[in-house]
This record gives C-alpha cells, structure tokens and sequence, in this order.
C-alpha cells in the first residue's frame, strides 16, 4: 500500500491506496504536480456521476461526498476559464480588435461565418464581410449596426462579454463608415443592378492602359458581308461609359468576362449586387434520363464552367436530352430558345415525358403563354423580351441563325441601315425591274416590331415578325425570310399558289457597335416599293440586329447552355454565340456515337455529271454577266444545278438501291418538281413529292406511308433542312445544295438514325466545271466529323 495525496478542487485527501491497482484511474483523470495528485476537469469525458463514483471507490470514500467536491472543482474551473477569457478578449478589445469565443461545436457557429473569420480558437470580426453584409442589408444607423452584429453573436452561440457591447455602441460610427470605406475599397468592384443593364463601380480610378484592357473585354469579332459578298471583320463593344455617374455599364450577360478582367486590372473581389433570379421551380422536376458516358461528360464539363457554354453534338447524338438534363439538375426558371414551332413543340412533348413538367408555357406559332418553363421561337423571345429580361435564371439556346436584311441598289446588295444611317442617295430595284431613287430615309425608334411583305403583283401583307409566309423552304417567319426564297400569293394559307418570285442576293449582318433598338424604312419614288432579300417589299420595316444577339444580349439569366450540331456560321459570327453563351465547352465524336449504336455509320459518294451543249451555253453567258451583279451567281447556280444528266443519274441511282428508303435534297421546288417527274419514271407509286406548299394532313401521310414503307422516295427541298421530325431513311441524295457546313450536317443527319446492321449513305451529284463544284467544296469540310476525307 502506498500513501498518496489527493486534490478535488479545494478538498485534500490523504490516502494508502494500492497505486498500481488504480493507476489507470489516476491517469486517466489526475495529473501531478509536486508529488500531489490534482484532478484534471478537462479530462472528465464522460458521466459525472460514475466518474465520482469510480474516484471514490478508490479512496474509499462517500461517493456523495466526492461527486460534491467534483461537481465544485469543475465549477470553479469554468469561472477560472471563463474570468481568463474575459481578460483576454478585453484586452484585445482595448488593441482594436473585436474578438469572441467560439460555441461548443462547430454547428454551433454556423452563422457566424457571415461577419466573423476563425483564427486559432477565436472569431475575429471581418470588417470586409462586415462592409458587404451592412451593404446588402441597407443598415444605415449605428443601433442597427449594435443589433446586427449582436444578433450575429447570439444566433452563433458565440460567448461575449459587457465589454463588448459597451465597445461596439463606442464604435458604431466608425464600424459603419469603414464599412462603407471597404466597401468601395480600391480593390473592390461593386455591380449595381439598374434594372436594364448593370452598372460597374470601380474602387478607384483606371489608368490608361487598364482603360484598353478593360475595352478589350467587353469586346468581340464581327463580321459583315458587302455588297460582294465578301466578308469584312468589324468590332462589336458592349460597354458603355456612363459620363453623368462617372461609371461603366455592360448587359447582364456579360458579367462573367468582368469576374474575368477583375484579377487582370489588379481587383481582388467584385461584390455582385445584380438582382438575379435565384428562384427555385416547385415542385422539382423528376428527372427521367439516363444519359450515355458523352452525354455526361458534356454536361459535367458544362457544369465546370460555371453552366455557361456551348455544346456540340451531331444530329442524332441527344442534345436535347443533356439541355433537360440541365435544367432538372438547376431547377430553375428556364427559358429554352428554338428556331420553329415544330422543334418547340417537341421540346414541350420531351420535358412533360421525361421530367414531369405539364405546365410548360409556350411563345410561338399565335401562344404567348410564358410560365417557369417556357419554350420560345427566337423571334416571338424578341418580341416580348421585356416580359422575358428577368424571369429566367437559365436559359437554353438549341441552334441560333437568322439574318439582317440587304437591299438590292445600283451600288449591290446594301444593308438597309447602312442606307438609313448615312442617308446614302441610291436606287434600289423596285417589282417592276427598275433601279429607282430613295426618297426618305427613316430609323424608327423600336416600339411594336411589325413587317409588311409584297409579292410582285402588289399584294401586300402586313404583319408580325413572326408571321409566317408559305415559300419553298415550307413556313417562314416573316423576319426569316431569305434571299432565294419563292413566295406564293396566297400567304399564310394552304389553299393554292400564284406567280412565283424567284429572289437573289444574299443576307447579312448590319455594321454595328452596340445593342440598337431602332427599325429602318425608306420611301422609294413612284413604285413604294424595294427588293429586300430577294423578296419584294412595300416600305417595310426591318431589324437591324439578328434575332439571336436580341435575346442572348438583353436577358438576365446567369446560366446559358448552347446547344448545336455545329456552331460555325458561314458568316463567321460563331464568335457573338460564344461571347453571349460561353465557348465550346464540349464536342461529342460522330465515331463515339456509332460505337455506342446511337448513329449509323456513314459512306459518302460524289457523282459528277456534265451540262450538255445547250445548258452549257447558257452557263457561258450567265458566266460574262459583270462580278458586280448580284444576279450573276444566281444565273449560274441555275444552270448547274438542273443539269439533265443529273436527273438520269438520279434514276439510275435509285434503280440500284431497290430496298433502301431514299430522301432526295434539292434546293428549289423547280428542281424538285422536275426530280419527282423523273422518278415517276423508275418508282411509280413509290415516290412522294413534299415542299412548302404540302399540306400538313398530306405531308403527314407521307410521313406515315414513308415509314411503312409504302413509299420509299421523298424528293423534297428545304423545308426538311431543319425543324422537322423525318422518318428514319437509309440513303440522302444531294441533288443540290448550299455551300453550308450547316445544311449539310442538317441533311446527313438526317439518315444517321441507328437500326441494327444498317449503313448510311449520302451522295451527292455535282455538275462538272461549274459554280457547284466549288458550292460542294465548301459544305464537305463537314465530312471529315464522319471520318469521311473527300
């Protein structure tokens, strides 16, 4: 037995105790200290109770009496701690610095992470997050200031003192300035929300150069098409210096590029006070999808980007099913932007089938029904955009290409306002053939977007934008009208057709350095009437910005998703997709597609035929006309386009594919019509002829006879390019085309649908030592995303 002294608090206690039998006791919960044994409350880890009966079983002494002593030892421990706490804090408190005690648990102080940073075992007030906290909150007064930073404290269970009340009602004033002060600190950037754009708060003045960098930003490539059709680069800015304020102002998309430009210019935090949308769809979507390995990686690669983007995937590949994806991940108010009113109501088909959503809204095809979710066609989003700037938090954009408009002068093609801005004294062509001067030249502020259409015997519709006009490529919004386009009389009916117009010229983008919200007219002498995009109009009223800029540059949703089977414009202005979106943050392979049976794969042919004596006289002649008629390629194209070897190839072409379904391409209803005749020839009874003036019952059954295999020949024009849901096909024939990237993947994919041991086939018939040839050129650059090298 050996004698060992004991201490609990303030009671002694001598004892002879076997030391080796209770030395884990001792251990666990006393330490020594001059040959005396003191307990150790902060070891005390467990019940109180049993710990002081363990203690006193030891001792041998009144359990009671030794819990009392515990209970007092443990008491005056936490007065110790408690009093060394306090001069601590007080004296750091007299050094200027505003510091507490941490709760507990790390729970506990969940909240204080708001105003206070945690160094060691303390939290120190953060004058930064103080200044943005006392900003947001609008705290204007030295009380309000005392409550906020106390009702911090309090819901943090963090321990202060007397002392520090009385130390922040002595501070308040100097807490509330040097919150302001730090707010606009010179290493601050504050973004105010104006309620049409945003406006940037720099901390201090910029020097010259940071001026240039800070240009360059917010600025991006443009290119214009001249009267050549030559494209020219010009610069497109979006910022703006306000002189009044002293400030800068830039759209809501363009926020990122100045997180971005922040660290170059030397700011080390932008404080963002934009009004975004963070609203929540309730309920939540149910996402049913399970998408493939590439359909993943696309979206997770969106996702690290801070969900803004661009994804490409080849027709076929299910880039609608990544954009659902999306939005059922985000759950936010999403607005999904189409080209037609078909690819809409398949979006809205898909969202109620595979997330649950039934209350989708709709703008479009005569619906202006905007909910949570809405599905838009770009020009209807233009028209009711301010309905539209801040009600979406994500907005979707699935293929973006419309164009400005050029008319057709003694000087070419010229963009209306460029004729409107500079007042420039030209003659434009009129209905009937005549070069006539321009008498009145009119840049309206944008108010209601109306277009008025002439056909060349003088009916004039007037109309919206968005109004659609019966042509050879089917219905067509009335501002998507393009050179090259066949109007029939009757408009926006499918009761028949009158004289066809055949339109010339091309289309561009208007030189411009900021978003403008002006129309453009002129009044023209005697006929009041012009040729714009090759089709005749009456004093109509054109926008000068492209559908896709108006609504990508004014809406305020933070997260954009691009999605597209090319992003690349034959006008080269893929970079206003990729300034407004984000870039190309994925592009899915055509070869992962066939491994994973979600495409055919491919095999290409080119069939060359030549114009006979007489086609290739009349290509001489069209070959002589002056490079400064805008008319001349047009000529040309004509020519080469209806060779009559072509139409005996095509014959024999479908005589050696006698199981195939077949989808033959042309570029105009003449050639079409004259298509189907020879096929009639070869497939009686198994050809269908589908244009714009078809039908929707008619070209319906089709459709249906098509995939019953009733029919096994559509010749067709461009209304099958896009928007519309084809039968699967094996074989497409290119009997003429654009020289488009874009109508090419459009009309491949057409036949690239998966069917177990099935291998799709293009071919194209290209007319010998003409214009077509180098047509053809240009749109194959696309063959080789097939693995195809021509």
């Amino acid at each position: 037995m050996d004698y060992v002294r004991l201490r609990i608090g303030d009671v002694a206690i001598c004892k002879r105790i076997d030391l080796m039998r209770f030395r884990n006791i001792l251990g666990k919960y006393f330490k020594v200290e001059d040959s005396v044994w003191i307990l150790d409350v902060t070891k005390l880890d467990g019940d109180i109770r049993e710990i002081s009966r363990r203690i006193a079983s030891l001792l041998n002494e009144d359990a009671e009496y030794v819990a009392q002593a515990v209970k007092q030892a443990i008491e005056d421990h936490r007065r110790k701690t408690e009093e060394e706490l306090r001069r601590r804090l007080v004296s750091l408190l007299g050094a200027g610095v505003f510091a507490v005690a941490p709760a507990t648990t790390e729970e506990e102080t969940k909240n204080a992470d708001s105003i206070f940073t945690k160094r060691g075992d303390l939290y120190y007030l953060n004058k930064t997050k103080l200044a943005e906290a006392v900003l947001k909150k609008g705290i204007r007064t030295t009380d309000g200031i005392v409550r906020f930073i106390r009702n911090v404290m309090d819901l943090s269970n963090l321990r202060y003192f007397e002392e520090h009340l009385k130390w922040l009602e002595s501070n308040a004033e100097d807490l509330l300035k040097g919150a302001v002060r730090e707010y606009y600190s010179r290493t601050t950037i504050v973004l105010r929300d104006t309620g049409e754009d945003v406006e940037i708060i720099f901390g201090r003045r910029l020097s010259a150069e940071e001026m240039a960098v800070l240009r360059e930003a917010f600025t991006t490539t443009y290119y214009v098409q001249d009267s050549m059709g030559n494209l020219t680069e010009h610069r497109l800015r979006v910022i703006k210096y306000d002189r009044r304020r002293g400030t800068f102002r830039i759209p809501y998309f363009a926020v990122p590029h100045l997180f971005k430009v922040a660290k170059r210019l030397g700011f080390r935090r932008v404080i963002d006070n934009v009004n975004w949308v963070k609203r929540e769809i309730l309920p939540p979507p149910k996402v049913d999808i399970r998408l493939y390995k590439f359909q993943a990686q696309a979206l997770n690669a969106w996702l690290d980007a801070n969900c803004r983007g661009v994804v490409v995937v080849p027709t076929g590949g299910g880039k609608t099913y990544i954009g659902m994806t999306a939005l059922g991940y985000l759950s936010v108010p999403t607005l999904i932007c189409v080209t037609t009113i078909e690819l809409a109501r398949q979006w809205i088909q898909k969202i109620k089938e595979h997330l649950g959503i039934e209350d989708v809204g709709l703008l479009g095809g005569g619906k202006h029904d905007i909910k949570d979710i809405t599905v838009a066609i770009y020009n209807s989003a233009v028209k009711y955009i301010d309905r539209l700037i801040d009600r979406f938090d994500f907005i979707i954009f699935d293929e973006c290409l419309t164009y400005d408009t050029l008319i057709l002068t003694d000087r070419g093609w010229l963009p209306i306002g460029v004729i409107v801005e500079k007042g420039l004294p030209v003659k434009v062509l009129t209905h009937k053939g005549r070069f006539m001067p321009v008498i009145g030249w009119h840049k309206i502020p944008l108010k209601k977007r109306l277009v008025r259409v002439v056909l060349e015997d003088g009916t004039e519709i007037k109309c919206t934008e968005d109004h659609k006009f019966l042509t050879n490529r089917g219905w067509v919004e009335a501002v998507k009208l393009l050179s090259g386009d066949i109007l029939y009389k009757v408009a926006c009916s499918e009761k028949g057709q009158s004289d066809e117009i055949n339109g010339v010229g091309g289309v561009i983008h208007n030189t411009v350095d900021e978003i403008q919200d002006f129309v453009y007219d002129i009044t023209v002498a005697e006929d009041h009437s012009y040729v714009a995009n090759g089709v005749i109009v009456h004093n109509c009223h054109h926008v000068p910005a492209d559908s896709f800029r108006n609504v990508a540059f004014r809406l305020k949703a933070r997260r954009r998703l691009g999605l597209s089977a090319t992003p690349y414009r034959y006008d080269r202005n893929e970079a206003l997709i990729f300034f407004s979106v984000g870039s190309v943050v994925y592009k899915a392979k055509y070869a992962d597609m066939v491994r994973l049976r979600l495409a055919s794969p491919l095999k290409y042919y080119r069939l060359y035929v030549r114009l006979n004596p007489e086609e290739y006289e009349q290509y001489l002649r069209a070959s002589k006309i002056s490079n400064s008629n805008p008319s001349k390629v047009q000529k040309l194209m004509k020519v080469a386009f209806n060779a009559r070897e072509k139409y005996e190839v095509l014959k024999k072409v479908v005589r050696k594919l006698p199981e195939d379904k077949i989808l033959v391409f042309c570029q105009y209803v003449d050639q079409a019509k004259r298509a189907y005749r020879a096929l009639l020839e070869v497939a009686k009874g198994q050809v269908a002829l589908l244009t714009g003036t078809t039908r929707a019952d008619l070209r319906k059954k089709y459709f249906e006879q098509f995939k019953e295999g009733k029919k096994r020949i559509i010749v067709t024009t461009t209304v099958l390019d896009e928007g519309i849901d084809v039968p699967d096909a094996e074989t497409a024939i290119i009997l003429s085309g654009s020289g488009t990237e874009r109508q090419m993947i459009q009309r491949i994919g057409r036949i690239l649908r998966y069917r177990p041991n099935k291998v799709a086939k293009a071919i194209e018939i290209i007319t010998r030592n003409t214009i077509e040839e180098r047509i053809a050129e240009r749109r194959s650059k696309v063959l080789k995303d097939y693995g195809i090298s021509v």
